[in-house]
């Protein structure tokens, strides 16, 4: 039985090898798919810390008439 348990690690860790590189295209778009998850990300971020911020100063959004926002980047990070 212990001879099966190494073998069972090598087979896993040949299994384990990294795929095949992608062509320059699919790279490409992995890293616009990253980035754009970072941005999404960022702007989700940013509202919710802000909507906190407004529930503290404001406590009854819909009665001071708040119904959303838009959260954009700036030069210098969110507005």
């Amino acid at each position: 039985m212990r001879r099966v348990i190494p073998a069972a690690f090598a087979v896993l860790a040949v299994m384990a090898q990294p795929a095949v590189a992608q062509s320059t295209e699919e790279q490409r778009q992995i890293a616009w798919a990253l980035e754009r998850g970072r941005m999404i990300f960022a702007l989700d971020r940013v509202a919710w810390v802000a909507t906190d911020d407004m529930r503290e100063r404001i406590p009854d959004l819909n009665a001071a008439g708040l119904r959303g926002y838009v959260v954009d980047r700036d030069d210098r990070g969110f507005v």
